[in-house]
């Protein structure tokens, strides 16, 4: 139930305007925490799929490195201070 809610938090910290930095680092690291957790539990039971002839499609590592790039990208923003891709407005006059 964590996945799709860090998404969604991490989703609406990219559309906003203005995001708080604190929303941003906690979704950032929510979204990296839940990728390591995953990793390592894919990792740790990647012995027992082989022995079973087991595979995970395309989907699930789409799915993992997903999070990883949309944790990454909050993370930038977060860094960058901006919060948000709306938060600057470039004035020519």
């Amino acid at each position: 139930m964590l996945i799709p809610v860090l998404t969604f938090l991490g989703w609406v910290a990219l559309v906003m305007r203005r995001v708080p930095l604190p929303l941003l680092g906690l979704t950032s690291l929510g979204l990296l925490g839940m990728y390591g957790v995953l990793r390592w539990k894919m990792s740790e039971a990647y012995t027992d799929r082989l022995l079973a002839q087991l595979q995970l499609g395309p989907g699930w590592w789409g799915t993992v490195y997903g999070i990883l790039g949309l944790g990454i990208v909050c993370l930038i923003l977060m860094i960058k201070g901006r919060g948000g891709r709306h938060a600057t407005e470039v004035r020519m006059f």
